[in-house]
């Protein structure tokens, strides 16, 4: 008799449905037995979990706290006029010109720059030793805004309108 007359012999089909079937029940109860730990209660506020691993932050090379950081929206010192190329926090030396116009009438306001952000439009305008953004109704000083182009500003204040242009005093 032969291997295979043999096995088909021993081997019936409930023989073998009753065998695969014994198979499952013990595949399963192993990956139960592995998978299902005991339940732990979390961790209180404040303390990590076991075998969690925390992050801190790391400020990256060459950061040092504080240094002064430079207004983004200044003019760097070869784009400055003459009479505002002094180092911050050093008076400038007051001319005769200087003083006339202190006397009569306020400063006049400079577009630096400015920002769009989708529909969205700032300028920033340096006032009365100052500059910030601002956004259309805001009022610089006496000056209103009244619109914003993508290198010029509308601004209507106690001369009249005021035509503000990217880097022109």
């Amino acid at each position: 008799m032969d291997l295979g007359a043999f096995l088909a012999q021993f081997i019936t089909k409930r023989r073998l449905a009753a065998l695969l079937a014994i198979g499952a029940i013990v595949a399963g109860a192993a990956y139960y037995v592995k998978t299902s730990q005991p339940a732990e209660a979390p961790p209180p506020p404040g303390k990590p979990a076991a075998g969690s691993v925390t992050i801190k932050p790391v400020m990256p090379k060459g950061y040092q706290t504080g240094v002064a950081l430079r207004d983004p929206f200044a003019l760097s010192a070869t784009q400055q006029p003459a009479s505002a190329a002094q180092p911050t926090g050093t008076p400038a030396p007051e001319t005769p010109e200087a003083k006339q116009a202190g006397k009569g009438q306020a400063a006049r306001p400079v577009l630096t720059g400015v920002v769009t952000g989708g529909s969205a439009k700032a300028a920033i305008i340096r006032y009365g030793g100052e500059s910030r953004s601002y956004q259309v109704d805001e009022f610089v000083g006496p000056y209103q805004l009244l619109a914003i182009a993508e290198d010029a500003v509308t601004l209507q204040g106690p001369d009249g309108k005021l035509v503000l242009a990217v880097g022109k005093e």
